[in-house]
């Protein structure tokens, strides 16, 4: 069984399956993270969306093979609230954010 991470950041996202039994990396892809210049005309929340709904299951359809994921985990470069919300993220939002993205 495997882990599936995401490290989200400014200008790419990676997806690597992760083998914790043996602590090694099985396979990983990346893809340009989605952001403010991208959708000039979005809200904050749809560029949530194409970048942790599209982007993210496309990249684990990649290197996902059947029912191998046993958990997924996120990293972000970003600073978050104690319970876990978005608080900033300027290269992918711009100044656009005004609250958190929960």
């Amino acid at each position: 069984m495997a882990t599936l991470v995401f490290d989200i950041g400014g200008t790419k996202t990676r997806a690597g399956l992760f083998d914790c039994s043996q602590s090694s990396l099985i396979r990983s892809v990346c893809g340009a993270t989605p952001n403010h210049l991208d959708f000039p005309g979005s809200v904050v929340r749809g560029i949530v969306r194409a970048s942790w709904s599209s982007l993210m299951h496309r990249l684990a359809g990649e290197i996902v093979e059947g029912p191998a994921v046993t958990e997924i985990n996120i990293a972000f470069a970003g600073p978050i609230d104690p319970s876990g919300n978005v608080l900033a993220a300027p290269t992918i939002w711009g100044t656009r954010l005004t609250g958190h993205i929960g």
